[in-house]
């Protein structure tokens, strides 16, 4: 289950450097345990998205993407302490 985890989040940050304009050996070297699982997917990304014009997002992928920040951002807060006494004490005087 973690590697497909692992391998979701490998693939949904290749198709954001992509989008972003990175190339697709570029992509491919951040991720060299996944080379052979993603190579063949993202190679179909790229035509799909160059036979729709290169202005084209897919609509799942920003979906995804922006499922995988708000629960990045919900982690991050959870996770974040609290403020100290003397920030808390600051805020209450100001």
């Amino acid at each position: 289950m973690i590697r497909n985890e692992e391998l979701n989040r490998a693939f949904e940050d290749c198709l954001a450097r992509l989008q972003h304009g990175a190339s697709l050996e570029e992509v491919l070297q951040k991720y060299p345990e996944w080379k052979e699982e993603l190579h063949p997917v993202l190679e179909a990304m790229l035509a799909l998205w160059e036979s729709r014009g290169s202005d084209t997002v897919p609509v799942a992928a920003m979906r995804r993407s922006r499922e995988h920040l708000l629960e990045e951002a919900q982690r991050r807060r959870a996770v974040e302490p609290p403020p100290s006494f003397w920030v808390r004490w600051l805020r209450k005087t100001s």
